[in-house]
């Protein structure tokens, strides 16, 4: 279980694997629910509103729509996930990531990706690995 505090907002996140599979805001008690199919997330249900996911080969979400095919989120991303032309939100984005919408960082299980410096922002947790 993972939490984030975000001025008077709080969630909660669970994972199976690196794959978050809910999130519970705290204050509100509503949930969101995120489905996996090969790895890849495909769907997402929050409260009543359900959403599509399209991702390119490395996981990186480049489309959302909605349950009647509208078009909610797009964006693209350099090479290494600095995203550009963005619009809407969805909380997933480059390799497939949660991101923070405060700090920009991506959420790789263990540590966090920062795309302007190329960069994760801490050494591996794993001791021996490079």
């Amino acid at each position: 279980m993972v939490r984030s505090v975000e001025r008077s907002a709080q969630q909660a996140f669970g994972y199976q694997g690196t794959n978050r599979i809910f999130a519970i805001n705290v204050n509100s008690s509503t949930t969101a629910d995120y489905f996996y199919a090969n790895g890849l997330l495909v769907a997402s249900r929050n409260a009543s509103v359900i959403s599509y996911y399209q991702e390119d080969a490395i996981g990186s979400v480049r489309l959302a729509t909605n349950i009647g095919g509208s078009q909610t989120y797009s964006s693209d991303y350099r090479p290494f996930g600095t995203s550009y032309g963005t619009t809407g939100a969805s909380g997933v984005g480059y390799a497939g990531k949660p991101s923070d919408s405060v700090t920009g960082l991506y959420y790789f299980g263990a540590r966090f990706y920062d795309p302007t410096v190329e960069r994760f922002i801490t050494e591996d947790s794993v001791s021996g690995a490079r």
